[in-house]
């Protein structure tokens, strides 16, 4: 609850100060966002003819930057907002661990390892559209569309053993659907939280070494955004 509360208390905060004159919410802006976001993969590994499902969810926090246009109000406080955003480095989608045993102590090539498989995303771009209705010349609330393009990097590592696989990475597209309250002070600064939900493509790699096991998997995403921006 802690992340939370300090979205509202800065949300709070930059509610009381752009209530305080009249802004213009059109133009240019540049700005960074806050998130904090949950990501939850189902999928499987086949390996050797037998196939083992799996979920892995993990909480994250990162930021973005990105940048805008906003249009002039058509008719009564309809506006139309278009930008990119772009996420710098990477996220950790989840790590999960497994034992091999081989039921044959005698074997000489028997694989009693522990594998470690993850993965992360990178190179985050996308575009956005938000369509937002003005209540008041400084305050409008907004629903958002987005479709992002990233790179999802498979990592797997061996305590002991030489069966590891390899699979790449892969670079999958998204949509994100979310709904936002935005405002803006008279200088220009303004203010955006939101709550939005993204799906993304099946993730399929076939590993390089190894079994040449094949892995599939299906991330989502619920984040809740706080975004800073000025308006030029």
């Amino acid at each position: 609850m802690g992340k939370l509360n300090k979205l509202i208390t800065a949300m709070s905060v930059a509610l009381l100060t752009s209530g305080a004159a009249i802004a213009d919410m059109s133009g240019f802006g540049i700005g960074v966002t806050g998130s904090s976001a949950t990501f939850d993969t189902k999928g499987y590994e086949l390996e050797g003819g037998e196939l083992e499902r799996t979920s892995i969810s993990k909480d994250v926090e990162y930021p973005a930057i990105w940048a805008e246009y906003s249009s002039p109000s058509y008719g009564p406080g309809l506006a139309i907002t278009l930008g990119v955003e772009f996420i710098p480095g990477e996220a950790e989608l989840g790590a999960k661990s497994r034992t091999d045993t081989t039921a044959d102590a005698n074997e000489d090539d028997q694989d009693d390892s522990t594998y470690t498989a993850k993965a992360e995303v990178s190179d985050y771009m996308s575009i956005y559209l938000e369509p937002t209705l003005r209540l008041q010349d400084n305050f409008g609330i907004y629903i958002r569309g987005a479709v992002s393009e990233v790179t999802v990097n498979s990592l797997e590592s061996i305590a002991s053993g030489t069966d590891s696989s390899t699979y790449g990475n892969e670079t999958i597209l998204g949509g994100t659907v979310g709904v936002g309250i935005t405002g803006q002070t008279e200088g220009g600064l303004y203010w955006k939280l939101s709550h939005e939900t993204t799906k993304y493509e099946t993730v399929e790699l076939t590993s390089t070494t190894g079994n040449q096991n094949t892995i599939k998997a299906k991330p989502e995403q619920e984040a809740t955004r706080l975004a800073i921006g000025f308006r030029f």
